[in-house]
């Protein structure tokens, strides 16, 4: 299997055009630090990319760096 081939969009929307829109929660706190985070949103990202998706990122405080930083 080549690395570079696009996985078939199999997601049969309304629309037609195979996307959906997400509303997601990015929370960097104790345990997952924004290096994790930071990276987890690339790999979103590229889902979107490829999928037609359309994800909208909340950042949100949690644990000792919301406690810091408020």
């Amino acid at each position: 299997m080549n690395g570079d081939k696009k996985i078939e969009n199999l997601n049969n929307s309304p629309s037609g055009d195979g996307g959906r829109r997400f509303n997601i929660a990015v929370i960097e706190g104790d345990g997952i630090g924004p290096e994790v985070t930071k990276q987890s949103v690339k790999v979103l990202n590229a889902i979107a990319e490829q999928f037609g998706h359309e994800f909208e990122y909340k950042y949100c405080l949690l644990g000792a760096d919301a406690i810091d930083k408020t």
